[in-house]
């Protein structure tokens, strides 16, 4: 019998210790099951085996684009799954060869045998590039094992064999929530959800904050912000996302009775990682991740006691398309201004005063209690 499935691979997972394999495995198959289920995809069933996770489905290709999403996945192909027969493996590979190849192009087929010494290697690949040179004849196909334009692989393991063909890249990472959790800043329509995306792969959960703040005129309305953030939900394979949002009117109107329009820009910034010091304590986040592109001011870093991080403080105007794009918010969002991560020109020597004025530091306070909250 031959059906179809998804094989992917996790190489990351793989090089823990076995305790934390086997705990990383388990995260990332119920995170994958939650992802498809979220869905409409029924009849998820998953397997492991051989550092490869095989998932059975009503829709393999609807859950391919899915899986593929997932934080975790190294990478994932939709695959043919028979018996260790010969001649059902050269109809596999056939089947995965014959729509991808054109006329006088190349392939090769790379084989592995794991606990099966009825077949080798070797005869595998002879066998079934042979068959597929026989069975496509009429496009004059070649053989290249240096460099194929295709390539048809064939994984024998035990008592099943698996074919597979379109390798596509995921994620790669770590599964979501294996290294804690996280308060992410949603301030502006992309920078924000990529700085949040980076560190999902890297294994935290997310919680975003949004911040409904009409500071000046770069500030980003709350609707074009929760734009960018549905796109990013579709990235974090929970059942259920909750997101926060400040209402900042009390704070940014302190800060203007007390400030210029320049400093009030750091001012503020300081006075949202106050507040989101206070509630990652309470949601028992781990760190803060900020979109800023420059080093905050030591004055700012300070009033969180919180760990603070800026994962696109090293990437170039290019890798930032590149992620957007793939985040699929859409091209020409990277210099697009936005009032939280605004920078300030000038130097500040009474900004740690500023900070600690005990009026602002009250609505800092009242604006983390009368935190609102948005299921995603």
């Amino acid at each position: 019998m031959t059906e179809r499935l998804i094989i992917t691979s996790s190489s990351e997972i793989v090089l823990k210790s076995p305790t934390v394999r086997r705990f990383m495995e388990n995260r990332l198959r119920r995170q994958v099951r939650d992802a498809l289920r979220r869905k409409g995809i029924r009849h998820v069933y998953i397997t492991k085996g051989g550092g490869r996770t095989y998932v059975c489905c009503s829709d393999p290709e609807a859950a391919l684009q899915l899986i593929l999403r997932i934080p975790g996945i190294d990478f994932a192909s939709i695959a043919f799954r028979t018996e260790p027969d010969i001649s059902l493996m050269c109809n596999a590979a056939t089947e995965c060869l014959a729509a991808s190849l054109s006329v006088g192009q190349s392939f090769a087929v790379r084989a592995k045998v794991v606990d099966n010494k009825a077949l080798s290697k070797k005869e595998i690949e002879i066998r079934v590039g042979q068959a597929i040179l026989d069975r496509l004849a009429d496009k004059a196909l070649r053989v290249n094992l240096d460099s194929p334009d295709k390539t048809a692989y064939v994984e024998v393991r035990g008592a099943d064999a698996f074919v597979y063909s379109d390798i596509r890249d995921g994620s790669g990472g770590l599964p979501v929530g294996t290294q804690g959790k996280m308060l992410g800043i949603f301030s502006d329509v992309a920078l924000s959800a990529v700085a949040s995306w980076m560190m999902l792969r890297r294994g935290a959960l997310i919680i975003p904050v949004c911040l409904e703040a009409q500071r000046d005129q770069s500030s980003v309305p709350l609707a074009t912000i929760a734009n960018s953030l549905s796109r990013f939900r579709e990235w974090v394979p929970v059942p259920r996302l909750v997101a926060l949002i400040l209402r900042t009117e009390g704070v940014l109107r302190r800060i203007n009775e007390m400030t210029t329009e320049n400093v009030s820009k750091l001012v503020y910034l300081g006075s949202i990682l106050r507040a989101l010091d206070a509630i990652a304590t309470e949601e028992g986040a781990l760190g803060v991740v900020v979109a800023n592109r420059t080093m905050l001011d030591p004055a700012i870093i300070s009033r969180c006691r919180t760990p603070i991080y800026q994962p696109l403080i090293g990437l170039d105007e290019r890798e930032l398309e590149k992620y957007i794009s793939i985040l699929g918010i859409g091209p020409g969002q990277v210099h697009e201004p936005h009032g939280l991560l605004a920078e300030c020109a000038e130097k500040v020597p009474d900004l740690a005063l500023l900070l600690d004025d005990r009026e602002l530091q009250d609505e800092v306070m009242s604006m983390a209690k009368n935190r609102e909250t948005l299921i995603l």
